[in-house]
């Protein structure tokens, strides 16, 4: 997918969402679809892992241009959070000589890349070595995440071009190690290699299916894998990136979260107000048919029991009148007048969560509603602090 603009002409007819149950490929195929759980990011992750550290000369040849000229000793899973770390060696010390980041099913932000790459330039906040000549390989099927990598400073490669390259290398490999290819190892890595390309054009064509005039109620049905339904929102959330960045609406934080049990597509305003020693963000938030919207806070409450944590919720609700600044940001004069539904994260509490249900909306429609609020937030938040 070279593009994915807001303003697309309306879709015909043939141009159904295409769920990856559709595609019929090769019974290896069919296997290693169902093995890796549709071809999610942590299966390959370990793939490439694993041929690093079971046939390194694979891996060397497949990734040579990435690589010194020494090569590499080791490669680790997920040390501080990246998630391949290749080792090699300088005056007898370990040290990392490439790092790649595999994406599937979430989006590249620039500002995690830039954050791995700094670890290892600058050894910030990092004990695994520093590394100016350090090379940094983001892998993903979707060919806009290249945009991103170009701008984090980080080399680029598709699934298509990493599978040819792992063939061609696991060929040569198995004509020099007689016997090799009758063993089960390489007819498993063998299929797994051949179902990148695949993965690839299958992913892009999922993408595709998502336009401006899609309704949010054909982002998902019961048919389709939770893999196809991930990808979809996750086509949502870029295209919210996009119009973001197209509209000028600088000081957000867009992601897109793939762990819950649907995806959510985020836009965060942090430090939005202070209230003492805290600081509170506004969030929005889309997931399955809704549009959560609220005000989050890092750690607080996290010492009192449930009883307690409601209570001092709600009595923040009424005191910084949280109803009136919705309103402002909003520009929706009722449904914010009660204290409603709460949350919590991993690091924090969410105040309210109130819930607007976007089911016959479009995706353009949705993320223009998200970036009006968004707008609207950052404008509450400047006069805020403009005018105290």
């Amino acid at each position: 997918m070279t593009e994915h603009q807001i303003n697309t002409p309306p879709r015909q007819e043939n141009d159904a969402l295409t769920s990856v149950s559709d595609t019929r490929l090769g019974s290896d195929h069919d296997l290693i679809k169902a093995v890796s759980g549709y071809g999610r990011e942590l299966f390959f992750s370990n793939i490439i892992d694993y041929i690093a550290n079971h046939c390194s000369e694979v891996i060397a040849s497949a990734l040579q241009e990435f690589l010194p000229a020494s090569g590499f000793d080791k490669v680790e899973r997920e040390n501080r959070h990246m998630d391949l770390v290749f080792f090699g060696r300088d005056a007898n010390q370990s040290i990392p000589v490439l790092v790649v980041e595999n994406k599937r099913g979430s989006i590249a932000t620039e500002k995690q890349l830039q954050e791995y790459l700094k670890k290892i330039t600058r050894n910030k906040g990092n004990k695994i070595g520093k590394n100016s000549e350090c090379s940094f390989l983001l892998i993903s099927p979707h060919c806009f995440d290249k945009d991103v990598a170009d701008k984090a400073g980080w080399s680029f490669m598709g699934y298509k071009d990493l599978g040819q390259r792992l063939d061609s290398a696991l060929k040569v490999y198995a004509e020099k190690n007689s016997g090799y290819s009758d063993t089960l190892q390489y007819k498993l890595l063998k299929a797994a290699i051949e179902y990148m390309p695949f993965l690839e054009e299958e992913s892009t064509r999922i993408y595709d299916g998502v336009k401006s005039d899609t309704k949010c109620s054909e982002l998902r049905n019961q048919d389709d894998s939770s893999d196809a339904i991930k990808l979809r929102y996750c086509a949502v959330a870029h295209m919210l990136n996009v119009k973001l960045k197209e509209e000028g609406v600088i000081g957000v934080d867009c992601s897109f979260d793939s762990g819950s049990t649907l995806p959510m597509a985020n836009v965060e305003v942090k430090d939005f107000l202070e209230i003492g020693k805290d600081k509170l963000s506004f969030f929005l938030s889309f997931q399955g048919e809704v549009l959560s919207i609220g005000f989050f806070q890092e750690g607080h409450f996290a010492k009192l029991d449930n009883k307690d944590k409601k209570d001092s919720r709600k009595k923040m609700w009424r005191i910084h009148n949280f109803a009136e600044i919705l309103k402002q940001i909003t520009d929706r004069p009722e449904g914010f007048d009660d204290y409603k539904g709460t949350g919590y994260m991993t690091s924090g509490y969410i105040l309210p969560m109130y819930r607007i249900d976007m089911r016959d909306k479009t995706v353009y429609e949705i993320l223009e509603t998200m970036c009006r609020y968004a707008k609207g937030a950052l404008a509450y938040k400047k006069n805020i602090r403009t005018n105290p």
